[in-house]
């Protein structure tokens, strides 16, 4: 059986409760989301502090991520688009009546399916299609 290297984080942490988390494609980077209003993108295998997206929403419950950007779905129903270039918000998608449940991206990260009162298909484009 071959040997599985572990290697502990010891960084900051979300709060106690429901974590979400997903690796960009590439692997390169993990990002989390829980809780509190923090985002945080950690460099994979990085012995730094994982850069911290300071938001005013909470309770976030789903999150999916790309090499560039990632989309995080949470309690107030907003499914919001944030950019790994910037580390910053890029656009609020949709704002559903109801929490969002899930959150997925297509493989080329053109389209968004959000699970809430109903299911969304959403460009990730700021131009439409």
């Amino acid at each position: 059986m071959p040997s599985i290297n572990i290697v502990p984080a010891n960084k900051c942490q979300d709060p106690p409760g429901p974590t979400f988390f997903s690796y960009t494609p590439n692997g390169k980077k993990l990002i989390t989301a829980g809780g509190n209003g923090a985002l945080r993108v950690f460099e994979h295998l990085s012995t730094d502090e994982p850069a911290i997206i300071d938001v005013s929403t909470e309770d976030h419950l789903a999150l999916a991520a790309r090499n560039d950007f990632f989309v995080v779905g949470s309690e107030d129903g907003s499914v919001t688009k944030y950019s790994l270039a910037t580390n910053s918000m890029d656009e609020v998608l949709v704002r559903c009546s109801l929490p969002v449940r899930d959150v997925a991206l297509s493989p080329d990260g053109q389209w968004c399916a959000v699970a809430s009162e109903c299911v969304y298909f959403l460009s990730t484009d700021e131009t439409p299609h």
